[in-house]
């Protein structure tokens, strides 16, 4: 079955980072967003940002990947169910991967850009904790693939 890594934590948590050191391919509101219209978010283009992630996502799994990533903070449960929803009716397993970086750390890594803090504070202020029932994803992809845990049997191995 094939696996969608999606990603939650605050805005410069280091998700993007860490997506990108696992050399899996991934499909990212934030580049669509500056793809699309070239600003970091306009409220009237998000319908649009999100149907083309789910495009990308359904895209690269029938171009043959197995795992995919979507990286967005993801910090309300409402956001998470949409790539479970999605799973669930094209046939994926979606888990998550969150990145616990505390919020003083991620406003300290906006530097001198206002509106980031803020974005960092609301976001802060949002999160939803994960179901406890929640899978996720260890410290690597590697270490999920490889196991043992309860995600290893999710790809056959």
């Amino acid at each position: 079955m094939d696996l969608l890594i999606a990603m939650v934590g605050l805005p410069r948590s280091g998700k993007s980072t860490w997506a990108v050191n696992q050399q899996i391919p991934i499909a990212c509101p934030d580049a669509i967003r500056f793809a699309l219209h070239g600003h970091a978010w306009i409220p009237l283009a998000e319908p649009f940002v999100w149907a083309i992630a789910g495009v990308m996502v359904r895209a690269l799994f029938l171009a043959g990947h197995h795992i995919v990533i979507v990286d967005g903070c993801h910090v309300k449960h409402e956001q998470r169910q949409f790539w479970v929803d999605m799973g669930d009716r094209e046939g994926w397993r979606t888990i998550f991967k969150e990145i616990k970086t505390p919020e003083l750390t991620c406003i300290d890594r906006c530097g001198e850009d206002e509106k980031m803090v803020a974005v960092v504070q609301k976001m802060a202020e949002e999160f939803e904790d994960l179901h406890s029932a929640a899978l996720t994803v260890p410290a690597t992809i590697k270490e999920y693939i490889d196991g043992p845990w309860p995600g290893s049997q999710l790809l056959g191995r």
